[in-house]
């Protein structure tokens, strides 16, 4: 019986330098060899210890056991061959609950941009994919949750990222990762540049920069819409409650849904499985 590939622990001493030369602040980080789920560690840390997870701290693991994405469903890859992990961040006591659905949309981007300076095409799906190639991949899949303690909201933003995969890895055939699409970096590496640009994201959202603005109308907001590959794409929606919508994805709305003009008119979607019909 061949042995089991060897892979390398994520180097926190590595992930601080990098993030550091990105000009992000010192802040915790654990990465433990595995957890079930980032999400779930690092919302229960926030909860006892709201003071201790500053924004942007990093909560990851090695091997994530339980990991979910959306609707509950299950994502699991080899131990060190996907960059799993999640970071904090306070939600501005002004900010209203449209204004949270840009929350997702932005790491996407950022998580995108990263995978662009490694040398993998990367775009954005709405609502919380990120995709790879020209076959358009899933590379990275996103999950918020809202945590309130100690009178605050707060945002565990999740993500995973394939990164060293190979084709019997992969968890589902419409997936992909930096390896397979011929890009070049290290988790640790990765994840900084991740962090640093969702930190300059969320900024721009919620942030002096936003100069007092909804999220949804931001100059941040702007280009984030400008990065949707969702958008102006024939697109089959399976909703929540089990319908299809199919239509033209025509944009997003202020609070971050997705406006798809169907047979019946336009309808402003807020959860629901995007298929990019030309991909189907």
């Amino acid at each position: 019986m061949p042995a089991e590939p060897m892979t390398s622990r994520f180097d926190v001493d590595a992930y601080a330098a990098a993030a550091a030369a990105r000009g992000l602040a010192p802040a915790p980080i654990e990465f433990p060899a595995a957890c079930p789920s980032t999400n779930d560690a690092l919302a229960a840390a926030l909860e006892a210890d709201p003071a201790g997870w500053p924004d942007f701290s990093v909560y990851g693991a090695d091997h994530q056991t339980s990991g979910r994405g959306r609707l509950g469903r299950t994502w699991t890859v080899p131990p060190g061959a996907a960059l799993t992990f999640s970071v904090p961040v306070a939600i501005p006591a002004g900010a209203a609950p449209t204004d949270l659905g840009w929350i997702p949309l932005a790491a996407g981007l950022a998580v995108s941009r990263a995978l662009r300076a490694a040398g993998v095409e990367a775009l954005v799906k709405w609502p919380n994919d990120v995709l790879a190639g020209p076959r358009e991949k899933k590379i990275c899949g996103i999950l918020v949750r809202v945590v309130e303690a100690a009178g605050r909201r707060f945002a565990v933003i999740g993500m995973g990222v394939n990164v060293s995969l190979s084709e019997a890895d992969l968890p589902v055939e419409r997936a992909t990762s930096v390896a397979l699409e011929g890009g070049a970096t290290g988790r640790e590496d990765l994840a900084a540049a991740i962090v640093a640009g969702l930190a300059a994201v969320l900024g721009e959202l919620f942030g002096p920069a936003a100069g007092g603005r909804r999220a949804g109308a931001s100059a941040a907001a702007q280009r984030i819409r400008d990065a949707i590959a969702t958008v102006g794409r024939q697109v089959r929606v399976e909703l929540p409650d089990g319908t299809v919508l199919t239509g033209r994805a025509t944009g997003l709305d202020d609070g971050g849904d997705l406006i798809v003009a169907g047979a019946d008119g336009e309808r402003r979607i807020s959860a629901g499985d995007v298929v990019h019909a030309s991909l189907a």
